[in-house]
Protein backbone atom coordinates (compact mmCIF):
# COMPACT_ATOMS: atom_id res chain seq x y z
CA UNK A 1 0.00 0.00 0.00
CA UNK A 2 1.50 3.42 -1.00
CA UNK A 3 1.14 6.19 1.76
CA UNK A 4 -1.41 8.71 0.69
CA UNK A 5 -4.05 5.51 0.07
CA UNK A 6 -3.44 4.55 4.12
CA UNK A 7 -7.11 5.14 5.74
CA UNK A 8 -7.60 6.64 9.30
CA UNK A 9 -10.19 4.05 11.33
CA UNK A 10 -12.87 6.31 10.05
CA UNK A 11 -12.21 5.86 6.45
CA UNK A 12 -11.93 2.64 6.86
CA UNK A 13 -15.03 2.32 8.45
CA UNK A 14 -17.18 4.15 5.89
CA UNK A 15 -15.71 2.42 3.51
CA UNK A 16 -15.91 -0.42 5.11
CA UNK A 17 -19.81 0.16 5.31
CA UNK A 18 -20.22 1.12 1.46
CA UNK A 19 -18.90 -1.98 0.18
CA UNK A 20 -20.86 -3.89 2.31
CA UNK A 21 -24.02 -1.84 1.50
CA UNK A 22 -23.58 -1.87 -2.35
CA UNK A 23 -23.66 -5.51 -2.42
CA UNK A 24 -26.19 -6.66 0.56
CA UNK A 25 -28.73 -3.93 -0.15
CA UNK A 26 -27.94 -2.87 -3.59
CA UNK A 27 -31.50 -1.62 -4.28
CA UNK A 28 -30.67 1.52 -1.73
CA UNK A 29 -27.55 2.05 -2.66
CA UNK A 30 -25.80 4.66 -2.97
CA UNK A 31 -26.24 5.77 0.61
CA UNK A 32 -27.83 8.92 2.03
CA UNK A 33 -25.87 10.65 4.74
CA UNK A 34 -28.09 9.50 7.43
CA UNK A 35 -28.08 5.61 6.07
CA UNK A 36 -24.72 5.84 5.91
CA UNK A 37 -23.93 7.14 9.37
CA UNK A 38 -26.17 4.01 10.74
CA UNK A 39 -24.31 1.85 8.95
CA UNK A 40 -21.09 3.44 10.51
CA UNK A 41 -22.86 2.70 14.31
CA UNK A 42 -24.40 -0.72 13.60
CA UNK A 43 -23.52 -2.28 16.77
CA UNK A 44 -23.24 -6.72 14.93
CA UNK A 45 -20.47 -7.46 12.41
CA UNK A 46 -19.00 -4.30 13.52
CA UNK A 47 -15.31 -4.03 15.58
CA UNK A 48 -14.83 -1.91 17.45
CA UNK A 49 -18.10 -0.62 17.54
CA UNK A 50 -17.98 3.02 16.77
CA UNK A 51 -20.93 6.17 17.43
CA UNK A 52 -19.78 8.62 14.51
CA UNK A 53 -21.97 11.77 14.07
CA UNK A 54 -22.67 13.23 10.65
CA UNK A 55 -19.44 15.63 11.00
CA UNK A 56 -17.29 12.92 11.18
CA UNK A 57 -19.16 11.05 8.45
CA UNK A 58 -18.60 13.79 6.52
CA UNK A 59 -15.09 14.25 7.56
CA UNK A 60 -14.14 10.78 6.80
CA UNK A 61 -15.67 10.94 3.02
CA UNK A 62 -13.48 14.01 2.26
CA UNK A 63 -10.68 11.84 3.15
CA UNK A 64 -11.56 8.71 1.05
CA UNK A 65 -12.67 11.68 -2.12
CA UNK A 66 -8.88 12.74 -1.72
CA UNK A 67 -7.96 9.07 -2.07
CA UNK A 68 -10.44 8.25 -4.77
CA UNK A 69 -11.72 6.10 -3.02
CA UNK A 70 -15.24 7.38 -2.33
CA UNK A 71 -17.28 10.02 -3.78
CA UNK A 72 -20.37 12.37 -3.70
CA UNK A 73 -23.30 12.12 -6.21
CA UNK A 74 -26.29 14.29 -6.22
CA UNK A 75 -29.03 11.72 -7.79
CA UNK A 76 -31.15 13.20 -11.12
CA UNK A 77 -34.40 14.43 -10.82
CA UNK A 78 -34.13 17.54 -8.51
CA UNK A 79 -33.09 15.68 -5.45
CA UNK A 80 -31.11 17.77 -2.94
CA UNK A 81 -30.05 14.65 -1.03
CA UNK A 82 -26.79 14.15 -1.90
CA UNK A 83 -25.73 10.61 -1.60
CA UNK A 84 -22.43 8.74 -1.51
CA UNK A 85 -20.71 5.47 -2.96
CA UNK A 86 -17.00 3.66 -3.20
CA UNK A 87 -14.73 3.38 -5.93
CA UNK A 88 -12.98 1.00 -4.13
CA UNK A 89 -13.05 -2.18 -6.72
CA UNK A 90 -10.96 0.97 -9.35
CA UNK A 91 -9.23 2.54 -6.98
CA UNK A 92 -7.29 -0.92 -5.46
CA UNK A 93 -8.34 -2.80 -8.68
CA UNK A 94 -10.19 -5.63 -7.26
CA UNK A 95 -13.05 -7.97 -8.32
CA UNK A 96 -16.29 -8.45 -6.04
CA UNK A 97 -15.10 -11.76 -4.00
CA UNK A 98 -11.75 -9.97 -2.98
CA UNK A 99 -13.62 -6.57 -2.52
CA UNK A 100 -16.11 -8.18 0.17
CA UNK A 101 -13.04 -9.80 1.58
CA UNK A 102 -11.53 -6.42 2.13
CA UNK A 103 -14.92 -4.79 3.09
CA UNK A 104 -15.45 -7.39 6.13
CA UNK A 105 -11.63 -7.00 7.18
CA UNK A 106 -12.25 -3.23 7.05
CA UNK A 107 -15.63 -3.50 9.17
CA UNK A 108 -13.86 -6.27 11.82
CA UNK A 109 -10.21 -6.19 11.56
CA UNK A 110 -8.71 -9.61 12.42
CA UNK A 111 -10.43 -12.82 11.54
CA UNK A 112 -10.06 -16.74 11.29
CA UNK A 113 -10.65 -17.91 7.60
CA UNK A 114 -14.24 -20.13 8.65
CA UNK A 115 -15.46 -16.52 9.93
CA UNK A 116 -14.13 -14.76 7.61
CA UNK A 117 -15.86 -16.67 4.59
CA UNK A 118 -18.84 -17.24 5.91
CA UNK A 119 -19.53 -13.09 6.32
CA UNK A 120 -17.46 -11.94 3.32
CA UNK A 121 -20.23 -14.20 1.47
CA UNK A 122 -22.94 -12.11 2.84
CA UNK A 123 -22.11 -9.77 0.11
CA UNK A 124 -20.31 -11.95 -2.63
CA UNK A 125 -20.52 -16.01 -2.61
CA UNK A 126 -17.38 -17.59 -1.54
CA UNK A 127 -17.70 -21.21 -2.42
CA UNK A 128 -14.86 -22.81 -0.34
CA UNK A 129 -12.31 -22.59 1.80
CA UNK A 130 -9.65 -23.07 -0.98
CA UNK A 131 -11.53 -20.10 -2.75
CA UNK A 132 -11.16 -18.21 0.05
CA UNK A 133 -7.22 -19.01 0.41
CA UNK A 134 -6.76 -18.13 -3.16
CA UNK A 135 -7.98 -14.75 -2.33
CA UNK A 136 -6.46 -14.23 0.56
CA UNK A 137 -3.03 -15.51 -0.99
CA UNK A 138 -4.01 -12.56 -4.06
CA UNK A 139 -4.59 -9.86 -1.39
CA UNK A 140 -1.47 -10.54 0.42
CA UNK A 141 0.64 -10.56 -2.30
CA UNK A 142 -0.77 -7.06 -3.29
CA UNK A 143 0.24 -5.52 0.17
CA UNK A 144 -3.50 -5.28 1.32
CA UNK A 145 -3.50 -8.34 3.99
CA UNK A 146 -1.56 -10.01 6.48
CA UNK A 147 -1.46 -13.52 7.64
CA UNK A 148 -1.39 -13.31 11.43
CA UNK A 149 -0.41 -16.38 13.90
CA UNK A 150 -3.56 -18.35 15.82
CA UNK A 151 -4.43 -16.46 19.25
CA UNK A 152 -3.30 -18.99 22.55
CA UNK A 153 -5.98 -21.49 22.12
CA UNK A 154 -6.55 -22.03 18.74
CA UNK A 155 -4.74 -23.67 16.29
CA UNK A 156 -6.52 -21.11 13.07
CA UNK A 157 -4.40 -18.38 11.76
CA UNK A 158 -5.99 -15.02 11.25
CA UNK A 159 -6.07 -12.67 8.81
CA UNK A 160 -6.17 -8.67 8.67
CA UNK A 161 -6.26 -5.70 6.31
CA UNK A 162 -3.24 -3.28 5.65
CA UNK A 163 -5.42 -0.73 4.55
CA UNK A 164 -4.90 1.77 7.98
CA UNK A 165 -0.46 0.67 7.77
CA UNK A 166 0.47 -0.71 10.76
CA UNK A 167 -1.59 -3.42 12.91
CA UNK A 168 -3.08 -2.60 16.18
CA UNK A 169 -0.52 -3.39 18.65
CA UNK A 170 -2.53 -7.18 20.23
CA UNK A 171 -2.89 -8.58 16.78
CA UNK A 172 0.91 -8.36 15.79
CA UNK A 173 2.37 -9.74 18.26
CA UNK A 174 3.46 -13.47 17.35
CA UNK A 175 3.64 -16.13 19.61
CA UNK A 176 6.45 -16.81 21.63
CA UNK A 177 8.07 -19.70 21.51
CA UNK A 178 7.64 -21.33 25.68
CA UNK A 179 11.03 -22.11 27.26
CA UNK A 180 9.79 -24.70 29.61
CA UNK A 181 11.31 -28.19 29.50
CA UNK A 182 8.82 -30.51 28.11
CA UNK A 183 9.79 -32.39 31.06
CA UNK A 184 8.79 -30.31 33.67
CA UNK A 185 5.33 -30.31 35.52
CA UNK A 186 4.54 -26.83 33.76
CA UNK A 187 4.89 -28.02 30.67
CA UNK A 188 3.03 -30.99 31.16
CA UNK A 189 0.57 -28.79 32.61
CA UNK A 190 0.21 -26.58 29.74
CA UNK A 191 0.50 -29.78 27.35
CA UNK A 192 -2.79 -31.19 28.94
CA UNK A 193 -4.71 -27.83 28.30
CA UNK A 194 -3.85 -27.79 24.66
CA UNK A 195 -5.33 -31.41 24.03
CA UNK A 196 -8.26 -30.67 26.40
CA UNK A 197 -8.74 -27.20 24.12
CA UNK A 198 -7.70 -29.75 20.58
CA UNK A 199 -10.55 -32.15 21.96
CA UNK A 200 -13.25 -29.59 22.25
CA UNK A 201 -16.37 -31.14 21.67
CA UNK A 202 -18.16 -30.94 18.08
CA UNK A 203 -20.79 -28.79 19.50
CA UNK A 204 -18.36 -26.07 20.19
CA UNK A 205 -18.12 -25.76 16.48
CA UNK A 206 -22.17 -26.66 15.55
CA UNK A 207 -22.67 -23.55 18.01
CA UNK A 208 -20.51 -21.11 16.23
CA UNK A 209 -22.41 -21.97 13.19
CA UNK A 210 -25.74 -21.14 14.93
CA UNK A 211 -24.41 -17.62 16.00
CA UNK A 212 -23.02 -16.45 13.20
CA UNK A 213 -26.22 -17.23 10.92
CA UNK A 214 -28.46 -15.47 13.45
CA UNK A 215 -26.01 -12.41 13.83
CA UNK A 216 -25.78 -12.57 10.06
CA UNK A 217 -29.77 -12.55 10.29
CA UNK A 218 -29.21 -9.73 12.92
CA UNK A 219 -27.10 -7.65 10.47
CA UNK A 220 -29.67 -8.01 7.52
CA UNK A 221 -32.78 -6.62 10.47
CA UNK A 222 -30.09 -3.85 10.92
CA UNK A 223 -30.05 -2.83 7.03
CA UNK A 224 -33.29 -2.94 6.33
CA UNK A 225 -34.04 -0.74 9.58
CA UNK A 226 -31.32 1.86 8.82
CA UNK A 227 -32.80 2.17 5.33
CA UNK A 228 -36.18 2.22 6.32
Amino acid sequence: MTHDLLLDLDEARVLGVLIEKSMTTPEQYPLSLNALMNGCNQKSNRSPVLSMDTGEIKVAMQGLREKQLAVEIWPSGGSRTEKFRHLAETALGLDDKSLAVIGELLLRRAQMPGELRTRASRMSMIDSQGELKQILEALIAKQMVVRLPPTPGSRAERYDHLLCGDLPSDHAAPLQPSSVSPSTPQARSSSTEVLATAAAPARTADLLERLQALEARVTRLEERLSTS
